[in-house]
């Protein structure tokens, strides 16, 4: 597999908090991307190669994307080396002095990497170039690692890949330098934006914890290049010495290093080591299906356990280990009204911006009840596949018009766009979520909705009652979601805990997700899901996934298949919602066990 470009200048620090999909966005990841993985769409999402029901567009939600990004981008998506070069040429000297331009000289050594037969000596000036043209010495480093990944990958060059590697290691030896210089040239980067456009939003100040994160990532990626070099020139004392630190460095974030020793382990016939390895991997984000499939095998092995054995015993380490967000519960104030907040994140589990909103969002379930907020979690292909995922989630992105992940909405408003690591979560939590939601519970609910559901073998019967509701400018329509209240699954991101993930959305005439209303007249809405065939229909869609129908991603395998639901851990949303402006003027949820009706 050939390494990703980690870290372009245009588009680190966006990558770092959102991800927007595409080649740009995913060689800033920490960690290279599946092997088939190929550019996405200009905005970031995955489109699904089949009709998806009612992708209506939210008007002017996306912001607006600069010439030279815009560019960049479409060059990204370019799949031919020799055209892909030619347009981010052209990059260059359309916008020279620019970040873009920067980003550009980096992303033709990684496509460079790809015509490795007939173009060494491009290839091996390319980097040149872009290494020397560098203006700091922290930039200089992640470039120099940057080259270093990319021949490794490509096997070439080994030799000066592993001068390159160590050099920026040598650069990369002290954190508090590091930090300062990254600081000092953020707040230039935010002057410079300033004076560009006064009005303009500045960008957030990023936390001691993220910086130091991304440190500690940058000295690990940089390690495991040069591990990855010792092993193709054939020192495999030194490239398992070398995996060794990387994971040593920081163990949590150690899931590729882990990998390399769970194989180190195996060949010297320790299955209770490679064991060990191999579960640090996978909570780590670092499973592919075939260390997957190892990993039953060897669990079996050594404990003769069966594949629900392993993921409670998975279950049981990350819960030991997970970060949590202190979240105190919810006092309602005197201005506390009857409404409902409904909470929409649009998240990925192969995004690794996402885990902080992930996990301010169970920070939302752990304050709030029921009866203050109902939670949506719709699942995306971005910048990864994701067996969550399916065509009600990516028609509700559409809806929207959601840009990247994570990208949430309170009561269909207050967009917030970008994440970051755990170590931010309880800053995201605090900052944003908990101050959105606590004011929205204070504003007059817009309509009076409320739920009967039940849950009979395959079949789950809803009675939605709107009241009289709405002025006659409104778009009105109510919109019923089936939620599987929690999955364990670990994605490329390392999350494992996935609660309230939308798995279907009621469908009216012409297919149209939900029912428009009336304003000023009450209705009664009744529709039935059949869990079966959505399960089917889930399956349906990762196995078009798996089979080729993503443009972007080709052939792969899901780690694990997630179509199968749970019927006991099931839950009914339903709120209304102006198309126009799309605000949500009141929801409610109902959870669900088998044969037993509830309403309220």
């Amino acid at each position: 597999m050939k390494s990703a470009l980690l870290f372009p200048a245009l588009v680190s620090l966006l990558a770092l908090t959102l991800c927007i999909g595409g080649a740009a966005a995913a060689a800033a990841q920490a960690g290279p991307p599946p092997a088939a993985q190929k550019p996405a769409d200009s905005k970031g999402g995955e489109k699904v190669d089949q009709k998806v029901p009612d992708a209506k567009p939210a008007a002017a939600s996306e912001p607006a994307v600069a010439p030279e990004t815009k560019a960049l981008r479409e060059a990204s998506q370019i799949s031919d080396p020799d055209k892909q070069l030619e347009a981010l040429k052209k990059v260059i000297a359309d916008f020279p002095e620019t970040s873009a331009a920067a980003s550009a000289e980096g992303m033709m050594v990684s496509t460079l990497t790809r015509k490795t037969t007939t173009d060494i000596k491009a290839l091996q000036e390319q980097a040149k170039k872009y290494v020397e043209g560098a203006t700091t010495p922290n930039e200089q480093a992640r470039r120099m690692s940057s080259a270093a990944s990319s021949f490794s990958g490509a096997g070439v060059l080994l030799d000066e890949a592993e001068q390159y590697a160590k050099k920026s290691l040598e650069m990369l030896s002290d954190e508090k330098t590091w930090v300062a210089a990254e600081r000092k040239a953020a707040a230039e980067a935010r002057a410079e934006a300033l004076k560009k456009d006064p009005a303009a939003k500045p960008r957030p100040e990023i936390s001691d914890a993220d910086y130091s994160t991304r440190f500690t990532s940058m000295r690990q990626s940089g390690m495991m290049a040069l591990g990855q070099i010792h092993e193709k020139k054939g020192n495999a004392a030194a490239a398992e010495k070398t995996y060794r630190e990387a994971y040593a460095l920081s163990p949590k974030t150690g899931g590729a290093a882990a990998l390399k020793l769970a194989d180190y382990a195996k060949a010297a016939g320790y299955p209770f080591e490679q064991l060990e390895y191999l579960t640090l991997a996978t909570l780590a984000g670092r499973v592919t299906a075939a260390s997957r499939a190892e990993l039953e095998t060897v669990y079996k092995q050594t404990h003769g356990g069966t594949p629900a054995d392993l993921d409670l015993m998975l279950d049981e380490r990350y819960e030991k280990e997970a970060v949590k967000v202190d979240a105190p519960a919810y006092e309602p104030t005197a201005k506390r009204t009857s409404r409902v907040v409904l909470a929409e994140l649009f998240t990925g589990a192969g995004c690794p911006p996402c885990v902080a909103a992930d996990l301010a969002f169970e920070a939302a379930l752990e304050r709030y009840t029921p009866d203050d907020v109902a939670v949506l979690v719709y699942h995306l292909h971005i910048p990864r596949p994701d067996p969550m995922t399916n065509p009600f989630t990516v028609a509700r992105k559409e809806f929207y018009d959601v840009p990247g992940t994570p990208t949430y909405f309170i009561d269909g408003g207050n967009q917030h766009v970008g994440g970051g690591a755990a170590s931010n979560a309880r800053k995201l939590f605090a900052e944003t979520v908990q101050p959105a939601v606590d004011k929205r519970l204070e504003v007059k609910a817009g309509a009076a909705v409320s739920l009967q559901a039940n849950l009979g073998g395959d079949k789950v019967s809803v009675a939605a009652k709107v009241g009289k509701t709405g002025k006659p400018d409104q778009k009105l329509r109510l919109q019923i979601a089936l939620v599987e209240e929690m999955i364990h699954y670990t994605g490329e991101n390392g999350v494992r805990f996935h609660p309230m993930v939308v798995r279907a959305m009621a469908r009216g005439e012409h297919d149209a997700l939900g029912f428009p209303l009336a304003p000023g007249k009450a209705s009664k809405t009744a529709y039935t899901f059949d869990v079966a065939k959505v399960a089917a229909d889930a399956k349906a869609h990762l196995d078009d996934m798996e089979g080729g129908s993503s443009k972007r991603f080709g052939k792969f395998q899901f780690v694990e298949r997630k179509s199968d639901i749970n019927r006991g851990n099931l839950r009914i949303v339903a709120w209304v919602q102006d198309e126009k402006t799309k605000e949500v003027l009141q929801a409610d949820s109902l959870d669900l066990t088998p044969a037993a009706p509830k309403a309220r």
